[in-house]
């Protein structure tokens, strides 16, 4: 679960973090141990933001399921 920060967020050039770029990068962490996908994530965000201005709260909650 994530917050709209995370898709309200532009980068430099304008660009949100949306759409099929969003569910890449939501993907792609898939395969990471359940601790380590909050890290990664963050990480990829501020690497989208490169130093521009977030503009609202940006929250996430990673859950790990068990079968």
């Amino acid at each position: 679960l994530y917050t709209d920060g995370w898709t309200e967020s532009p980068s430099r050039d304008g660009l949100l973090l949306e759409g099929p770029a969003l569910l890449d990068l939501f993907a792609n962490s898939a395969s990471q141990p359940v601790d380590m996908v909050p890290l990664m994530l963050f990480t990829e965000l501020d690497r989208h933001l490169a130093d521009s201005r977030i503009r609202d709260d940006i929250s996430l909650l990673v859950v790990d399921r068990l079968l």
